[in-house]
């Protein structure tokens, strides 16, 4: 991957995260662009962050439950990948948005 691609992606995680609360829409979009530039690029770092800022998106939108998979399907890549700081991103946003009740264990290992 070069480096403008590169930084290409972390610039439209950057601009999602910095939308999710005051324009979700424009952030899911620019999500879903990263994650799709990642993806493509084979940039699995990438694709795991531009995953947590879109299951941001649909959490702050209370798309609960999809954004709980977002984040799980995050958190895989970033086990997948040794990647501590997207590991701890996901698991954040899993905590956030487990149903009432349930445990941290069972949040994070299902």
């Amino acid at each position: 991957m070069s480096d403008p691609e590169n930084q290409k992606i972390r610039t439209l995680i950057a601009r999602a995260d910095s939308l999710v609360v005051t324009d979700p829409q424009l952030a899911m979009t620019t999500a879903e662009q990263a994650i799709a530039l990642a993806h493509d690029a084979g940039d699995q770092e990438g694709y795991g962050q531009g995953l947590c800022s879109y299951a941001a998106t649909l959490f702050f939108q209370s798309k609960y439950s999809e954004a709980h998979q977002a984040f799980r399907e995050a958190q895989q890549v970033g086990e997948a990948q040794a990647d501590q700081r997207l590991m701890a991103r996901a698991v954040n946003g899993l905590g956030i948005t487990s149903p009432q009740g349930t445990t941290h264990k069972s949040a994070v290992h299902p």
